[in-house]
């Protein structure tokens, strides 16, 4: 049964989705707010404005209706680290930080950080990360992309002091030939992830060395991309990276299909390859000399 004052969206929708981003949420290294009633407060919030725009606006803010000029504050908004750092909580206080969950910290008034409009990019690309921007833990070498090394590391649970600053930095003194194009061939999905985030760590090392890279997903791999595009998933900033790079070079058709993924491949821009009966050919990257690892 829905509440008269909420839209439409049932109260048990509300729990389910806010016990499913809290579990998201901690396995990622982040906390929702502890307080059910509030939590489930500012979920409802989300889920309305979801049937209102079809995204989920931050509720404690005004939307335009624009998803170009509101995907800055689409949950998780874009501020949500910078304010969860500075003051241990996002601008509508449904992620908190650790402190706040012990108790050793109370919420307080957040200031906006949102700048206004024409301050803004608006409908851009996204931008990439750079230098210090990328951080490794090194307990497990799980690596992430973002301003801030995030307060635990969503693999080993490792605290935010066990992060180090990962630099991509062209080696010095390397000799030899030099590879014109590097084609990573991902052929494994989720069941081993430490594949995918090694292909993207390596995409990006050899791309700071000026060598053309492209990533193709095969076989099971395609069934990584439904996950990927979720924002609370620990690679997602480390996906949007590579793809404001322009590194995917396409995804299987026929897999992709096995795995349910040509619709989120063809929203995210991605191509969808079938020239060889079906799969993605190699033919055009064999025909350039690139260079293909299988992973």
């Amino acid at each position: 049964m829905s509440s008269p004052h909420n839209g439409g969206v049932s109260q048990s929708r509300v729990r389910e989705t806010t016990e499913r981003l809290r579990r998201e949420a901690e396995a990622s290294g982040y906390h929702l707010n502890p307080d059910p009633a509030f939590a489930e407060a500012l979920v409802e919030g989300l889920l309305t404005n979801e049937g209102r725009y079809g995204y989920w606006a931050c509720p404690c803010r005004l939307a335009d209706g624009s998803i170009e000029n509101d995907r800055d504050i689409i949950c998780p908004c874009d501020y949500r680290d910078d304010d969860v750092l500075e003051w241990n909580a996002c601008f509508c206080c449904l992620y908190v930080s650790q402190a706040i969950v012990d108790g050793t910290a109370d919420l307080s008034s957040i200031p906006e950080r949102r700048p206004p409009l024409d301050a803004r990019t608006v409908g851009g690309p996204i931008p990439a990360a750079g230098g210090d921007a990328l951080w490794r833990c090194s307990v497990c070498g799980y690596l992430c992309a973002r301003a801030h090394a995030p307060e635990t590391c969503p693999i080993c649970r490792a605290k935010q002091d066990r992060f180090v600053p990962h630099t991509l930095a062209p080696p010095s003194g390397a000799g030899g030939r030099q590879a014109s194009e590097v084609v990573f061939l991902l052929l494994r999905g989720p069941e081993e992830p430490c594949r995918l985030m090694h292909a993207f760590l390596w995409a990006l090392d050899l791309l700071a060395t000026d060598i053309a890279v492209s990533l193709v997903f095969e076989g099971m791999a395609p069934a990584w991309l439904p996950l990927l595009v979720e924002p609370m998933h620990p690679q997602h900033a480390l996906y949007r990276k590579i793809m404001s790079q322009k590194l995917i070079a396409g995804v299987c058709r026929a897999c992709a299909a096995k795995a349910d993924a040509v619709d989120v491949s063809e929203r995210e821009g991605i191509p969808v390859l079938d020239a060889a009966s079906g799969h993605a050919s190699l033919r055009p990257f064999v025909n350039r000399g690139a260079t293909i690892l299988t992973l």
